[in-house]
């Protein structure tokens, strides 16, 4: 594909009196825009397997179909593949997280307010071919939130030798010598677990224990060409055991509940989310008892909307 290529470079919208070749090649051209999102290696539709060269994906259909209809049933095939990973925005709940829904050809039409035009099921019309473009047209311009993947670093320490004489420096032994481990891909994030053993526990008088588990250096795994991308990190959070006392954000600017993580232009989720961090403040046990406090992921998804670097998008709206 030519990068100067777009919708208009196939006569969409208005291509009622074109050959159907121009306009198929141009839908073909669209999907395979999208495709490349979620996979640099081609596959055929047909067997799953790996294909050397790009050019082999595109279901070009009037060159490798018998008629229009063989055309677009085999555009559909590989349109039903590609939207499935595409995120569907319209219906999508970013504040809850349990459940993100992605495109369908069935719910793209129901997000159009439109009428499937199946070519397994219609019946051959003069106008079809126009009709059912069109549609396409439509759904695709749709496909915009994509799925990505995301890293970041952990960090964990303990101390239990029943030196240190304050929580503060019971913190800073369990760290001394700790160091970022990873990247761990798409690690379920719980930034920090910090529990406090209280005086005496089971050591010298006055002294105190600490566990540390940290997570953060989070980025984007993204190829260096899609990182213009409009990328976010949907993050909920709670305090470990859902007591709003014990929430402590360790100097990220985080909040209790949703938030909304964006990446610099190297692909780095931009915040004060990095390893080691300190507690905003330490809590202190009462003797015999503990202190857990920090917080930990109830929900995370990351996505990219592509629809600013596409080529094939619908930029006026139409």
């Amino acid at each position: 594909m030519n990068n100067d290529e777009n919708w208009n470079s196939y006569g969409f919208p208005k291509m009622e009196f074109l050959p159907l070749e121009l306009p198929y090649a141009g839908l073909c051209e669209a999907l395979w825009e999208r495709r490349k999102i979620y996979t640099r290696a081609p596959v055929n539709p047909d067997t799953g397997e790996t294909m050397e060269e790009e050019n082999q994906y595109r279901p070009h259909p009037l060159a490798s179909c018998s008629g229009g209809r063989d055309a677009a049933i085999l555009f559909d095939r590989c349109l039903r593949e590609v939207s499935g990973h595409y995120v569907n925005h319209l219906a999508a709940d970013f504040e809850q997280l349990t459940e993100i829904p992605f495109w369908t050809i069935e719910s793209l039409c129901e997000a159009l307010e439109e009428t499937l035009i199946d070519p397994e099921r219609e019946q051959m019309l003069p106008e079809w071919p126009v009709e059912w473009a069109l549609q396409r047209y439509r759904m695709i311009n749709l496909l915009k939130f994509a799925q990505i993947e995301y890293q970041c670093f952990c960090l964990s320490g303990s101390e239990h030798t029943g030196e240190p004489m304050s929580p503060e420096a019971a913190i800073q032994a369990a760290m001394s010598g700790a160091s970022p481990q990873g990247p761990v891909k798409n690690a379920s994030i719980s930034r920090t677990t910090t529990t406090i053993w209280g005086p005496d526990h089971g050591w010298k008088e006055g002294s105190y224990c600490a566990d540390v588990y940290q997570c953060g250096n989070l980025s984007a795994i993204i190829p260096d060409e899609l990182k213009e991308a409009d990328i976010r990190l949907y993050l909920s959070i709670d305090s470990p055991n859902g007591d709003p006392e014990d929430f402590d954000a360790y100097g990220t600017g985080l909040i209790r509940g949703l938030n909304i993580l964006y990446t610099d232009s190297e692909g780095n989720f931009s915040t004060g989310w990095t390893l080691p961090g300190m507690p905003d403040h330490t809590r202190v046990p009462v003797k015999g008892k503990t202190e857990t406090f920090g917080f930990t992921a109830r929900g995370i998804f990351c996505c990219a909307d592509f629809s600013a670097i596409f080529h094939f998008t619908n930029k006026d709206g139409e």
